[in-house]
Formats: structure tokens, C-alpha cells, sequence
């Protein structure tokens, strides 16, 4: 197998899972009464990215905090809603389609 067969599904491969680390272990947290937010890193996995209020029992670090919204926030909404979803199935497409099961003849 050459080594630049190799580039573009290892490079999809890795996107896919920071995408996925950033899906699972981060969230934006909103007060119900104050127009602050903040960007959280969580130590405990959840597909749940929109909190309201501050989780109790749950470890986590404030990575962003903002009066008016986090910055960058409708990227990151475009990332944890949609852009993951495309990733992991281009991700998946790519890798089955190289057949790594089949040997050739």
C-alpha cells in the first residue's frame, strides 16, 4: 500500500474523531436568567451540547465565558449538529470502500 493512499483516509479518520471528541465532551451552557454563556469542557461523555444552568455532580472546565455568547458559537452549534454526522459517514464510506478484507487476485 502506498503511502499517499493512505494520507486522505488517516487525515478523514483523525478529523472524524476530534470532531467527535468535541461533540461528546463539550457543551455551551446558558443561564436561564442572564444573557452569559460559556463553553464547557466536560469529563463525562453526553450528546447533549445545550445546557441550562450549571450541571450539578458533573466535573468540568470553563473553556469560554461571554456576556453577550460564546465566540464562535453558530460554528460550533454547525459542528456538534451536522458536521460531525457528515465526517463520520464520509469517514465510514472511505474506509469500507478500500476493502482492507479482500485480497486481490
Amino acid at each position: 500500500m502506498a503511502l499517499t493512499n493512505l494520507k486522505l483516509p488517516l487525515a478523514l479518520l483523525v478529523i472524524t474523531v476530534l470532531l467527535l471528541l468535541l461533540k461528546l465532551f463539550t457543551a455551551i451552557i446558558m443561564l436561564p436568567d442572564d444573557p452569559a454563556s460559556f463553553l464547557i469542557f466536560r469529563f463525562s461523555p453526553s450528546l447533549e451540547n445545550y445546557l441550562s444552568g450549571f450541571p450539578e455532580g458533573v466535573q468540568y472546565t470553563v473553556l469560554l465565558a461571554d456576556e453577550n455568547g460564546v465566540l464562535g458559537e453558530p460554528f460550533y452549534q454547525l459542528v456538534v449538529r451536522y458536521l460531525w454526522w457528515l465526517f463520520a459517514a464520509v469517514a465510514l464510506v472511505v474506509l469500507l470502500a478500500r476493502k482492507p478484507w479482500q485480497q486481490e487476485q
